[in-house]
């Protein structure tokens, strides 16, 4: 009695293809983790990531079938609700639309290991927020994301997940545009730490549909859908080249009803 209890735990699997880690990964939700989410019952989510900075559609495949075993593998240690986020077919859809701004993928990556970004926060957010059922709020989800978003974030080298672009700069470097003291740095992006200085993508460098591309790639993520992008994103193109099955998709998964194929609720 009096003890917490939580309606919702996030756990982040990865996405592998190696079957050794897989069985490891399989083997530790059935029997450590679903004993302890099961009594008193609550929400899974499983956070999965992305399997590298350009993924072939291969890699792609077995990160789908990586979530569908861990999501097994609770229901079947007795979790009732699983759910899942994945943020890396979301980083996919963005990154094989070509109609997205190509600078907007490469600046997802914090640094040369893969890690995310600032902007890439963003993204996990909207993905996570549609994947339970509660991107349904009075302000457009895509206003939101970019109100989250600095002036601008730390971001991995020229050419790590795109061609080298001009929006990147050294992350320290002199800008009389955005001052220092604005940009908000953390502790591992201070001129002492320990990590290389790294570069910089500035938010005004990607365009003014950044927020509407961050949501239609949540979107994509969670319905497999392809990427529904709105016309302020599209520039020239129709409007109908989006496609009429993306358009109602992306209606659904904001409205909040996320797509039954990623939730497995009967016992």
């Amino acid at each position: 009695a009096g003890e917490e209890l939580w309606d919702t735990v996030v756990l982040q699997v990865d996405c592998t293809s190696d079957l050794s880690r897989r069985f490891a990964t399989t083997e530790a939700l059935r029997q450590s983790y679903a004993p302890l989410l099961a009594e008193p019952a609550c929400c899974v989510l499983l956070y999965q990531t992305w399997p590298a900075a350009r993924p072939s559609s291969e890699d792609m495949a077995a990160s789908a079938e990586s979530l569908e075993l861990y999501l097994a593998a609770l229901h079947d240690g007795g979790v009732e609700e699983v759910r899942a986020a994945p943020v890396g077919r979301a980083f996919y859809a963005l990154m094989e639309d070509q109609r997205a701004d190509s600078r907007i993928y490469p600046a997802l990556f914090k640094d040369d290991s893969g890690h995310p970004s600032a902007l890439a926060g963003a993204l996990i957010a909207a993905v996570i927020l549609i994947s339970l059922g509660l991107s349904h709020w009075q302000r457009p989800l895509e206003r939101v994301l970019v109100t989250m978003l600095p002036l601008a974030w730390r971001t991995a080298s020229p050419g790590y997940a795109g061609q080298p672009e001009t929006g990147q700069r050294g992350w320290l470097e002199k800008n009389e545009s955005a001052a220092s003291q604005l940009l908000d740095l953390d502790a591992e992006d201070a001129p002492l730490s320990k990590y290389p200085p790294g570069m910089r993508t500035e938010r005004r460098s990607l365009g003014t549909a950044l927020g509407d591309v961050l949501a239609a790639a949540a979107v994509a993520g969670c319905t497999g859908a392809p990427l529904a992008l709105p016309r302020a994103a599209l520039g020239a193109l129709p409007a109908s080249s989006c496609g009429d099955m993306g358009a109602k998709a992306a209606r659904a998964a904001v409205a909040g009803r996320p797509s039954g194929r990623w939730i497995q609720r009967d016992r």
